[in-house]
């Protein structure tokens, strides 16, 4: 049978040396961290990042979620996930995080304030192996200067209110669409604090006189005056997107 594991503050599993810190949840297992942040791999030693995993198989549960804090991060799922705060891939300039859905759910129960930022400073790469379905779900691919973020998608992807590749000044944005299909079910409401765009690919620009009274649901391609780079790579003609 299964245990329980509970932290009532921060968790960060980090090894330094060329070695790995890892944590296995297994089937019937549960870890719940309560308060604080859970970061895998979240040091840098003498220019050398620590490196950690973590694979659930049973139920996880998280307040603020960061694969990668300072360091390279991994983070298998075939489980249960349920994050309440912030989720975050490549928290840090330098890091690295990298997420392996292969089946279970995941459910952000913070995702009304904030997104699932894939590559925030760092290099982020979100890969979804099993059909995974969101509940109102922002994905940002990209997030702050230098960064990029790497959405690949070889199973049925649904649930999104919007879609981000390429968020600011300098980030880059990548999706690849692998056979699969992504689902965004925006509405008016859901976008109205992001000028109306469902699906962002590269930056908007937000200053008097842009676009920023269009308000409806869309596909738009913007390389406005933010620099951003953005890419969709579709594997025909399987994969689409659906609104």
């Amino acid at each position: 049978g299964g245990g329980t594991v509970t932290v009532g503050n921060g968790l960060t599993p980090s090894a330094n040396n060329a070695k790995t810190s890892r944590i296995l949840v297994e089937k019937e297992g549960e870890l719940r961290q309560t308060a604080g942040e859970f970061i895998i791999a979240n040091r840098v030693d003498n220019g050398v990042a620590y490196n950690g995993v973590v694979t659930n198989e049973g139920s996880l549960a998280a307040y603020d979620f960061f694969v990668g804090g300072y360091g390279n991060g991994e983070m298998v799922n075939d489980g249960d996930l349920t994050v309440a705060n912030k989720f975050v891939l490549a928290r840090q300039a330098g890091s690295s995080g990298t997420f392996i859905h292969r089946g279970g759910t995941i459910t952000h129960t913070g995702n009304g304030s904030q997104a699932l930022r894939v590559g925030n400073y760092g290099t982020g790469l979100f890969r979804i192996d099993a059909p995974l379905a969101f509940v109102n779900e922002m994905v940002v691919a990209g997030n702050q200067s230098g960064s990029k973020g790497t959405l690949v998608v070889n199973e049925a992807l649904s649930g999104l209110k919007i879609l981000k590749l390429g968020e600011n000044a300098d980030s880059e944005g990548l999706l690849e669409l692998n056979g699969a299909s992504i689902t965004v079910n925006a509405t008016t409401a859901a976008t109205t604090s992001e000028s109306g765009h469902a699906v962002w690919v590269g930056s908007i620009d937000e200053t008097a006189g842009s676009d920023n009274a269009q308000k409806g649901v869309g596909f738009d391609l913007k390389t406005a005056n933010i620099r951003a780079i953005a890419v969709i790579v579709f594997s025909p003609p399987e994969s689409r997107f659906i609104f």
